[in-house]
């Protein structure tokens, strides 16, 4: 257990070290949303095959569904920004709307987010509920 608390303090220090040294406002890695869609879809999907395997293997199973989720909200996240996408990408024929840019750029950040918490969430809580 001493190794797992080490080995996260040095995933935390690590990246928000390096997130720190590269932006002053460490809040804007931070999103409700992505966080609570990883984290629901991974625990609901586990607990949908929990009763067709072996006790020991759900922190592993958790793991693969988080980031089975962010592969979700990948697709989400592009569903979000398609309405948007041809009056971002060519605004010479249409005019842009405000509307339009905050679309693209909640779907993109949802995607990025996500992605982040599914991978870095995942191998972490695989860590800590294996025995």
């Amino acid at each position: 257990m001493k190794d797992k608390v080490i080995g996260l303090l040095i995933v935390f220090v690590g990246f928000f070290g390096l997130m720190l040294l590269m932006t002053p406002d460490i809040y804007i890695f931070l999103s409700f949303s992505a966080f609570t869609f990883t984290i629901g879809i991974g625990a609901g999907l586990t607990l949908l095959k929990k009763d067709s395997l072996p006790k020991d293997s759900y922190s592993k199973l958790f793991k693969e569904n988080c980031i089975a989720s962010a592969k979700m909200a990948t697709i989400a996240g592009i569903i979000i920004m398609l309405p948007s996408i041809p009056n971002v990408l060519f605004p010479n024929e249409m005019e842009i709307l405000d509307g339009d840019i905050d679309n693209f750029a909640n779907g993109l950040a949802f995607i990025l987010f996500s992605n982040l918490y599914g991978y870095l969430i995942g191998p972490i809580m695989q860590a800590f509920l294996e025995d």
